[in-house]
């Protein structure tokens, strides 16, 4: 009886030191998690964001803009994950903007956060900028990023960090930026190199 005891006990002390072993860095090396967008699932979301994003573009423009437009957002145009930020169950709304009013000509692609609310999507993110010279916080922004996202298992300010990877002319250059959690909203924060364990969450970026 007391061998089986012991023989328990050892068991459970080795599936937690295992745990530890895995979670810390042994085997789940990666404190990042690459996000998997979709443009086929979500088309409620996309068709929401897209008439968005037309509003938004239409309000710069001081003019109507129509399907076929240059500047148009069509739903095929948006990618969207559902992904719990902040561990409440409730998953926010990430959406990637590929239409050709919201990338950049280097290459970057427009990404758009928003919680869930009785009230109907509420964007999360927000750029600071300035507005007749003050600093301001503009929301419903959206933010410049490339096209592959992760999120990562550190946390500020109770959501997790997000994470893009940016390619240089010089591999040893390239950068990890990061949207981290301030005042109420994403916004951007900090910049690291990309290690190489990070290079290989994905494949199909060739950094």
């Amino acid at each position: 009886m007391k061998m089986k005891k012991g023989l328990f006990l050892f068991g459970i002390l080795l599936l937690v030191g295992v745990s530890v072993f895995v979670w810390k860095g042994g085997i789940f090396t990666h404190k990042l998690e690459p996000i998997t967008f979709s443009n086929e699932k979500y088309s409620d979301y996309r068709k929401q964001i897209a008439k968005r994003m037309n509003a938004k573009t239409q309000e710069v423009g001081n003019r109507s803009v129509a399907s076929g437009d240059w500047d148009y957002t069509d739903p095929s145009d948006l990618e969207i994950a559902l992904v719990d930020l902040n561990d409440d169950h409730i998953p926010e709304v990430l959406a990637l903007i590929g239409s050709r009013y919201f990338t950049s000509g280097v290459g970057g692609i427009e990404l758009e956060i928003y919680s869930q609310t009785k009230e109907g999507l509420k964007s999360i993110v927000a750029v600071e900028g300035l507005l007749n010279g003050k600093p301001t916080r503009f929301f419903d922004s959206g933010v410049q990023t490339s096209s592959h996202i992760a999120k990562s298992r550190h946390k500020t300010n109770g959501y997790h960090d997000l994470c893009w990877f940016m390619e240089k002319i010089d591999p040893q250059k390239d950068r990890k930026h990061f949207l981290l959690w301030r005042d109420g909203s994403y916004d951007y924060g900090k910049s690291e190199k990309i290690t190489d364990s990070e290079r290989r969450l994905f494949p199909d970026e060739n950094l």
